[in-house]
C-alpha cells in the first residue's frame, strides 16, 4: 500500500507501472491528518463525520495524484471494491 507521498515520488521518478491502494474510509476509523488541505481541520466525532472526513481527505489527495500523473503522461485507472454485503453496502463503503 502506498501513501499518496510516495505515489508522487514514483510518478516524479518516471516509474513505468504504480499500483496504489487507497483505504481511506475503512475502519478502523480515524480522523485525517490536518492541514491536508492546507487549512482544513477535521472535526468528525461520530463514525459517519469521521467517515465524511477520510473521504474529503481521500478526495484531496487523488486529486493531487491524478494532476500530477496526467501531467507526466500517465494513464489512470480507478477501481473500488462495493463493500460487503452486511458490511459496506449502502453506506459510505460503497
Amino acid at each position: 500500500t502506498y501513501t499518496a507521498h510516495l505515489v508522487l515520488d514514483e510518478i516524479t521518478m518516471g516509474t513505468d507501472l504504480i499500483h496504489a491502494s487507497f483505504q481511506a474510509v475503512h475502519a478502523p476509523l480515524h480522523s485525517p491528518p490536518d492541514n491536508e488541505p492546507l487549512g482544513k481541520v477535521y472535526t468528525g466525532r461520530t463514525d459517519a463525520q469521521k467517515r465524511l472526513d477520510m473521504l474529503y481527505h481521500l478526495d484531496h489527495w487523488l486529486g493531487v495524484v491524478m494532476q500530477a500523473a496526467v501531467s507526466k503522461g500517465y494513464l489512470v485507472i480507478l477501481a473500488s471494491d462495493n463493500g460487503t454485503a452486511g458490511d459496506g453496502k449502502g453506506t459510505h463503503s460503497e
